[in-house]
């Protein structure tokens, strides 16, 4: 098994990546080392910062990176708060001010224009070659106010209608099932899979 490492200093993508992947046991996800300095995010998409970040951190760590660049996307907000999704308000609001501040914005639109989707950039990096990317979305609502104790970010105010629940409402595995990210690191574990190891690896022969 080779070692990956997953572009991230936050411990609860980590996590939710690790539950995502914990179907694929021939892949090891380490974090970056503490010492790593952040990338910086200059693109002007998720891909375009994930990317950025992928090939940074391969440069730094001299192994194989997967990086992400993800949020949330409120349609009738402009889009916003996009690529700005963990940015805005940092060291003014908390992530549920900042939930809060969303729902008050479109607290005079009926339910079906309050359309909003979270976007997953992936990026697979080898050395200095890109050798896999992928954006995934699922689409949503905002809900009328944040529900559920579970997930992150802005997970409370994400209301998924094929399961009537907010993914803060929704068990992890589940989410996993439907989330921008689950779809998008399942796709690239396929491809891993199937670039990287022999039919034997995974299906063994018995004498």
């Amino acid at each position: 098994m080779k070692r990956i490492i997953f572009g991230t200093k936050n411990e609860h993508k980590l996590q939710e990546v690790r539950d995502i992947l914990s179907e694929f046991p021939f892949i090891v996800l380490d974090k970056l080392p503490s010492h790593v300095p952040s990338a910086q995010e200059t693109g002007k998409s998720f891909l375009e910062n994930a990317i950025q970040k992928a090939l940074f951190y391969s440069g730094l760590v001299h192994e194989p990176v997967l990086a992400e660049d993800s949020g949330i996307v409120v349609v009738p907000l402009g889009r916003f708060p996009g690529i700005q999704s963990a940015r805005w308000g940092e060291g003014n609001l908390s992530q549920f001010e900042k939930n809060l501040w969303i729902i008050q914005q479109l607290r005079d639109l009926p339910s079906r224009k309050r359309v909003a989707y979270y976007e997953c950039a992936l990026v697979y990096v080898e050395g200095k070659d890109v050798c896999f990317t992928t954006v995934q979305r699922v689409i949503g609502v905002i809900a009328s106010r944040p529900v559920g104790q579970k997930g992150f970010g802005y997970d409370p105010i994400f209301y998924f209608q094929p399961l009537r629940k907010t993914f803060a409402q929704i068990p992890q595995k589940r989410k996993n099932l439907y989330s921008h990210r689950g779809k998008a690191f399942r796709r690239w574990a396929e491809w891993y899979r199937s670039m990287r190891l022999e039919p034997f690896d995974f299906f063994p022969l018995h004498a």
